[in-house]
């Protein structure tokens, strides 16, 4: 007679609440797979390509050409291209990036340039814009003109040590912020606290900084910063994409944190089920 293998079932019991809702259905069938359950729980909202705080920067950098440009993730790249596709500059800012010396963080950077047939001169060392910040040191901004695919509101609140480093050369900057998000709702974020402190959430999986931004700004405001603190230190998992990510929750006071050594939504699963399988081991 021969044995029915069971397929092992890693996450069976857990409940992950998944931050943003993009690729969620990817992420929820790989969960699913792994016998866990997937909730989604936007906790951002996206501001349309075509709006002028997006159209006006690029329109400028269009126009003038750059020195420089900086881009700090492969969505971002790909969203810029998009919006000046809408402004039938796609070309023209296509031969601006060509013409320029190009510095990405992150391997999806790297792959959304590559898309176009470019190829940065500059990287990162370690996934971080830390890690791109180094190898930028070397390089001589004086006078200048740099163009940067934002992350986040601005460059002093996303990056800031970059900020101080084209500063402190006097270099010419524009910010294109090619993705600006909303918060979401009170209800929302109250209605995810109240399934983390019933257990029916039992891991938070986080894909942007901007998702870990608005959830503790919003909780903050609702008195509810402190249960929300102690939970991600005892009875839930914070699960973080990547360094910019896991940075966000630190400045936050969140230290215990799952994250990937590859910035990729399917290993920082893999790397819930290894935290989960060792800690299992560890109290059993």
């Amino acid at each position: 007679m021969t044995e029915t293998k069971v397929k092992p079932q890693p996450l069976a019991g857990r409940t992950v609440a998944v931050g943003g809702g993009r690729r969620f259905e990817e992420i929820e069938k790989l969960i699913t797979k792994l016998g866990g359950k997937a909730e989604e729980y936007v906790l951002m909202n996206a501001v349309p390509l075509n709006d002028p705080s997006i159209t006006e920067p690029l329109k400028k950098v269009c126009a003038e050409g750059f020195d420089y440009f900086i881009g700090i993730t492969g969505m971002g790249v790909k969203a810029m291209l998009q919006a000046a596709e809408l402004l039938e500059l796609r070309e023209v800012l296509t031969q601006h990036l060509a013409d320029s010396t190009l510095a990405v963080r992150g391997y999806k950077t790297v792959k959304a340039l590559k898309e176009i047939d470019l190829k940065p001169l500059v990287q990162d060392d370690d996934g971080s814009v830390e890690g791109l910040v180094r190898p930028l040191k070397d390089f001589d901004f004086a006078g200048k003109s740099v163009a940067i695919q934002l992350h986040g509101e601005s460059l002093a609140d996303s990056m800031p040590s970059l900020r101080d480093l084209l500063e402190s050369q006097g270099a010419n900057y524009t910010e294109i912020p090619l993705y600006h998000y909303s918060p979401p709702s009170d209800e929302l974020v109250t209605s995810l606290l109240a399934a983390m402190q019933a257990g029916e959430v039992t891991d938070v999986a986080f894909t942007s900084k901007t998702q870990v931004k608005f959830l503790f700004e919003i909780t903050e405001r609702l008195g509810k910063l402190e249960p929300l603190r102690n939970l991600f230190a005892t009875t839930v998992t914070a699960v973080s994409v990547g360094h910019m990510t896991s940075g966000a929750l630190r400045e936050w006071g969140i230290e215990r944190i799952v994250q990937p050594e590859q910035e990729r939504m399917g290993a920082m699963i893999m790397k819930l089920v290894e935290y989960q399988s060792t800690s299992y081991q560890s109290t059993s």
